[in-house]
């Protein structure tokens, strides 16, 4: 079995010599179209490891979000609560990436985090945020203020 999306591969097998057969064919089939299998891929069993793809980690049972993207979430989070905390404004661009994290976050198993870090935050005013910015910069309607 195989996964591909855009220029990443995967190969599933439980056949490790299968598997160093099928990079070789890889490898032969995109030489005379000029492309080149980078150097770093790697055999492993993805029980233990599991597969590092598209911003996830995805494991036979779960799927975690990549360690970076979480750590960039948990930053953003804890910014997004203290503006909130003080009454502040929270900015349309800090809004938008935020909102985003949190979409990447409902496709994996997120439920402790989503506890310890995203339960304070009041993400209908960050979503008003959006809307109001959206109708100002569409001309359409009145913008509410938050």
């Amino acid at each position: 079995h195989y996964l591909r999306y855009i220029d990443d591969f995967v190969i599933f097998s439980a056949n490790k010599r299968k598997l160093h057969a099928t990079v070789r064919l890889v490898m032969d089939a995109v030489k005379p179209i000029g492309l080149v299998v980078k150097g770093n891929w790697q055999i492993f069993p993805t029980k233990i490891r599991g597969i590092d793809i598209l911003g996830y980690r995805y494991y036979p049972d779960h799927v975690l979000l990549r360690k970076r993207n979480i750590l960039s979430a948990r930053r953003q989070a804890r910014k997004i609560k203290n503006l909130q905390n003080q009454n502040k404004p929270v900015s349309y661009k800090m809004t938008a990436g935020f909102l985003s994290r949190l979409g990447q976050l409902r496709h994996c198993n997120s439920f402790n985090f989503w506890q310890k870090h995203i339960a304070g935050i009041k993400i209908n005013k960050l979503k008003d945020v959006i809307r109001n910015e959206t109708r100002r910069n569409s001309g359409t309607g009145k913008a509410r203020r938050v």
